[in-house]
């Protein structure tokens, strides 16, 4: 068993010794395309411009690189059902774990495509909704693709929804799908 754990733990060190870590903060801008699943009502949804903010971390090993996320993400949408409009308003602690390919490399800019998952836990509320509705956790798939220059790291994303972030009053269950553009400084 120690010759095991021994032999992992050298052959982890040699690959850490051939990979390139980075990490930073970030900030961007998203627009939200909420939708409603099962809707029996026809409801429209107005959605909204929001922001989000945080930091990454990036193992990279020759093409491949592995990235994880803390950002606090905003999200907002307006509901028009039978006459009646209802704000949605939340913040999520998001948690993006993605895998990513260089396909480019043209030494001081970098292009980069990205995919993975996106586990997400609802810290606050407010809007329209009462809190009940909400659901504590969700959870979305992303792709999208990255550029690095030097200390310099803009991603444009694309989340889409796999699990339902509330209940609508009118019917339906609503879902928050996501394009993101966001700029992150490498401080490593």
């Amino acid at each position: 068993m120690k010759k095991a754990l021994l032999f992992i733990s050298l052959l982890a060190v040699s690959a850490l010794s051939f990979a390139q870590l980075n990490f930073g903060i970030k900030v961007g801008g998203n627009y939200n395309f909420d939708e409603i699943r099962d809707d029996p009502n026809n409801i429209s949804i107005n959605n909204a411009a929001t922001w989000s903010g945080g930091g990454f971390i990036r193992i990279k090993i020759k093409k491949i690189s592995l990235q994880g996320e803390a950002l606090y993400v905003t999200r907002n949408s307006e509901l028009n059902s039978f006459g009646q409009n209802f704000k949605t308003q939340f913040g999520a602690l998001d948690v993006p774990l993605l895998v990513g390919y260089n396909f480019l490399d043209l030494k001081v800019l970098k292009f980069r495509a990205n995919g993975g998952v996106i586990p997400s836990l609802v810290l606050s509320q407010s809007g329209d909704l009462p809190d009940d509705v909400y659901n504590d956790a969700f959870w979305s798939w992303t792709l999208g693709i990255s550029a690095d220059i030097p200390f310099i790291l803009i991603d444009l994303r694309y989340q889409g929804a796999l699990g339902d972030y509330a209940s609508s009053p009118a019917g339906g269950n609503l879902h928050n799908n996501m394009l993101t553009l966001s700029v992150g400084w490498k401080i490593i």
